[in-house]
């Protein structure tokens, strides 16, 4: 529903005979009651991962409760009013300066919300309360146990389906079914002598500009460091971010004293780095690199649907909107997430505190920006938050990479497939600009 906006809902098999597979599309609040209702019913029907029959791997009842939290927050959120404000870190990617690209650093713009079409009817204060009650519910125990893991921790195979990983597409190494293919596109595929295949999959300069130097999302968790296949020949290689303390760190200097200054580790491997803003220049993140083997180009990459963080920030921003302004709990609930990845704590006194409703809201968003990268949440918070156009609008036609940014009203959703409108008898339009 978040992609394509009312769906028709089938709650009979069409083999039943209960059910015509001529179905209209129903209201968003209707859709919403019945996946509610299957939610609630999930978390009281099934397993805790705590419970001695629970099968590992399996969905569970903390799986259904932490949908369900988001649930309650994705339709709070879209309900609020037109008119509330998000200040994003965002803004033009780049300039041209002589020709040459030259990188920006994102700036904080306050925008202002539009209400989603369709939830007019939703009281989204209620629903912030039970996002609130429901992430505390997962967060105190009630459907099993749950926490963070350390950030050395976080991806490495040993640790899947632990107290993090509540829910997880799960894969099987060189398997042409159970295998997944898209870690070629992430952190590349290996091959013989250490060269990298693909790797074309990666987040944007302003992304990585978020964050502190010393924190480990981009210490630990972004390639530094890479060579491509096609540099073995000529023993070049690739260094990311392209800054002056990342130049001398790859290419060594000479300092003010005329001492040469060698490469430092892992640098100093005799190969010539180089780095320059253009197409290829993205943070390539390591979090998908924890495989059995990545000279296959179909692996075991378990991808995130529900990470034990991400109810942490759903509980922080659900509590702030119910309150009506940040509780020292739902600061805990976010500073645990940075304290995990060595950030600075965030505060509600003193020089740069987040003490009012909108600060705290932009704060959370901001942080799961930057702790969720790469597993599909960015654009669904945007919309959500009815701030999707003037956010991507601001970029400036094209990010760092030269990808178009530039959306209009139909990007909110997603055009119906031709088969479904073709087929439905109920279903004659498809949606608005598509």
């Amino acid at each position: 529903m978040r992609a394509f906006g009312p769906i028709p809902v089938r709650d009979h098999t069409i083999n039943s005979g209960q059910s015509d597979i001529h179905q209209p599309r129903q209201p968003i609040d209707s859709v919403y009651n019945y996946i509610i209702a299957n939610l609630r019913k999930g978390e009281q029907m099934m397993y805790k991962n705590t419970d001695k029959d629970f099968s590992l791997g399996h969905a569970s009842a903390g799986a259904a409760a932490s949908l369900l939290a988001k649930v309650y927050l994705t339709m709070a959120s879209a309900a609020v009013p037109t008119g509330e404000k998000v200040i994003v870190r965002g803004g033009k990617a780049f300039e041209k300066v002589g020709g040459e690209k030259v990188y920006t650093h994102p700036v904080a713009i306050e925008h202002t919300k539009t209400q989603l079409a369709g939830y007019e009817n939703i009281d989204y204060k209620k629903y912030f309360a039970w996002a609130r009650d429901k992430a505390k519910e997962v967060i105190d125990g009630k459907y099993g146990t749950y926490g963070l893991l350390s950030y050395d921790g976080l991806w490495e195979k040993g640790n899947r389906n632990t107290v993090e990983h509540i829910w997880s597409l799960q894969t099987v190494s060189d398997d042409e079914i159970y295998g997944v293919s898209f870690g070629e596109g992430y952190v590349g595929l290996l091959g013989t002598v250490g060269e990298v295949y693909g790797l074309h999959h990666g987040m944007r300069d302003h992304w990585y500009k978020l964050f502190e130097p010393k924190d480990y999302r981009i210490v630990k968790g972004v390639m530094h460091r890479w060579q491509r296949y096609h540099a073995v020949e000529y023993k070049g290689g690739s260094y990311y971010p392209n800054t002056e303390e990342w130049k001398k760190k790859a290419q060594g200097y000479t300092d003010a004293g005329g001492n040469w200054v060698a490469p430092v580790e892992p640098f100093n491997d005799g190969l010539s780095y180089q780095s320059k803003n253009d197409n290829d220049h993205l943070a390539f993140l390591t979090k998908y690199a924890y495989v059995t083997d990545r000279t296959k180009k179909r692996t075991d990459i378990y991808y995130p649907f529900l990470r034990f963080a991400d109810v942490l920030l759903i509980y922080a921003e659900a509590a702030n909107e119910a309150n009506e302004g940040p509780t020292e709990e739902a600061l805990d609930a976010l500073n645990k997430v940075r304290q995990r990845s060595n950030a600075t704590l965030k505060t509600l006194t003193g020089t740069g505190n987040i003490n009012d409703q909108v600060l705290f809201r932009s704060a959370v968003l901001e942080e799961r920006a930057m702790e969720l990268a790469e597993e599909g949440d960015r654009r669904w918070d945007l919309i959500r938050w009815g701030i999707y156009l003037p956010v991507m609008n601001a970029i400036g036609g094209t990010d760092e990479a030269d990808i178009v940014k530039t959306r209009m009203e139909k990007h909110l959703l997603f055009p119906i497939p031709g088969s479904e409108v073709g087929v439905n008898k109920y279903i004659q339009y498809n949606n608005n600009g598509w």
